[in-house]
């Protein structure tokens, strides 16, 4: 069994000439940015239809209508609204909804969100320097540390393949990483201690649902007898790369090593608990260059 997980970043955003850190400021897609998504939506459609090893039911429409016959069984996106346009552009094919997950939300980059590089170079020429030279000893002035960003991030990604093949056998959760099943646990437990907080607040706003998986219950049979499933994150390029470098051993004072443009694509398929990264960092240019791509994979 073979769950395929399709990590990407937004697409580009209003105000992306100048380089700033957004973080959890919330900025709408660009045009660009929107077609961006569009293609990256149906290169998935494409690239999941040719796996040889899937043996699922089509969705109902608008998907039938596109002839291609791969699907999504998730979806999930940080809360910031750049993720949840681009994710919604990427599940609406598959008659999905994303399940927004604040824990995949950007870095909070404290007294530097909105700041241009320059600018933070200019007025905190030290402190950007040794930011930038190793991210794990150092933070962004008032924001997030790695540690932090890194223990909330993987701790949703642990619960996010949990829902899907990952976790379908007891024998599959025991050999989930220990560090990634903690951390699964313990967001767990803090989003519990949160529900019951606002529990006993009247008016407050329900916080969109983040498990069970939306493919999980529903015409699976459950339990062992899940079937390979595709899903995807839509996330940030921090995001992204604290992930790739946990999946790949990579020390995290050398995340910012791993580009992630804006719409990229990195897949990463997991053989019960081997996660192997297929592809990092794929900008996925024109319908042309896809099917392009596709033809070529054919013997």
């Amino acid at each position: 069994m073979v769950t395929k997980l399709y990590l990407i970043r937004h697409g580009e955003t209003e105000g992306a000439d100048a380089k700033r850190y957004k973080g959890h400021i919330d900025v709408p897609l660009s045009e660009k940015g929107i077609k961006q998504m569009k293609r990256v939506a149906k290169y998935i459609v494409q690239n999941s239809s040719n796996s040889s090893n899937q043996k699922l039911n089509p969705p109902s429409p608008p998907f039938s209508k596109g002839g291609l016959g791969g699907f999504l069984n998730a979806v999930y996106c940080s809360d910031l609204t750049r993720a949840v346009i681009s994710a919604e552009i990427i599940a609406e094919p598959h008659g999905l909804k994303p399940v927004i997950m604040p824990e995949l939300k950007e870095r909070n980059f404290g007294i530097w969100e909105g700041m241009s590089f320059d600018e933070i170079r200019v007025k905190y020429p030290e402190e950007f320097e040794a930011w930038a030279n190793n991210p794990l000893q150092h933070s962004p002035m008032g924001g997030e540390s790695t540690v932090e960003v890194r223990d909330r991030v993987i701790g949703a990604l642990g619960e996010i393949l949990k829902n899907h093949a990952i976790q379908s056998t007891e024998h599959r959760t025991q050999n989930l990483p220990t560090r990634l099943a903690c951390l699964a646990a313990r967001l767990a437990a803090k989003r519990a201690r949160r529900a019951a907080k606002r529990a006993g607040q009247a008016g407050t706003e329900h916080t969109p649902p983040t498990h069970p998986s939306p493919s999980r219950g529903e015409g699976k049979g459950g339990g062992d007898n899940l079937s390979s499933e595709n899903i995807a994150i839509v996330s940030h390029g921090g995001v992204n790369r604290v992930i790739l470098c946990y999946l790949l051993g990579i020390p995290l004072e050398n995340i910012f090593r791993i580009e992630q443009d804006f719409g990229a694509v990195n897949l990463i398929e997991f053989y019960d608990k081997y996660p192997v990264v297929k592809l990092i960092n794929y900008i996925v240019q024109t319908v042309q260059t896809v099917q392009a791509a596709q033809t070529e994979k054919r013997p």
